[in-house]
């Protein structure tokens, strides 16, 4: 059986997983699809999956068009998790990413200089690392748990990401036992 599991004690700051697939989300139009998970307590309370609505021209636009879409239900919840829990919106959420480009980017340590639906995205995220909304942090691809939202994966791998995200622990698949001929 597999559920959403909280557990207490777990650090009071949300986290987060945020990626997307670069022009491989639908084949007839090349565009991405987003992927991203906020945990609280070791556990999933919002998750996504969509095909983003425009056509990205680099891994690190789809990955940014991702990130802004996940900062904006960040701010959201910090919001109406803070009416319980005051010490929600103390802290960034952590937000674990594997592009590396993208961290650049919305920590505003690399100018990105290209269209404005571009800029605009940037400068939402660089804002909300500025404010301390977001604590960008770097993943590894193979470790990356919203990697399950955006690709197909291997069964294990599947259900590494799956058990990450409500809290599981990671947990090799049951092998099935073929009946005797």
């Amino acid at each position: 059986d597999i559920g959403l599991r909280y557990v207490r004690g777990q650090p009071l700051n949300l986290v987060c997983f945020a990626d997307a697939d670069f022009a491989e989300g639908d084949p007839d139009t090349m565009r991405s699809v987003s992927g991203w998970v906020i945990q609280k307590s070791g556990c999933a309370i919002a998750w996504n999956s969509q095909l983003q609505s425009t056509v990205a021209l680099s891994s690190m636009e789809a990955e940014l068009t991702c990130l802004r879409h996940l900062v904006a239900e960040v701010m959201a919840l910090r919001k109406d998790l803070s009416l319980w829990d005051p010490d929600v919106a103390a802290v960034p959420a952590i937000v674990w990413e594997d592009n590396q480009s993208c961290i650049h980017v919305a920590q505003g340590s690399t100018k990105y200089e290209a269209r404005k639906h571009v800029a605009l995205r940037t400068m939402f995220c660089v804002e909300a690392v500025e404010r301390k909304i977001i604590q960008m942090e770097y993943i590894r691809s193979e470790s990356q748990t919203s990697d399950v939202l955006t690709k197909c994966l291997t069964g294990t791998a599947t259900v590494m990401h799956r058990n990450n995200m409500v809290n599981h622990g990671v947990h090799e698949p049951k092998k099935k036992r073929c009946a005797a001929a």
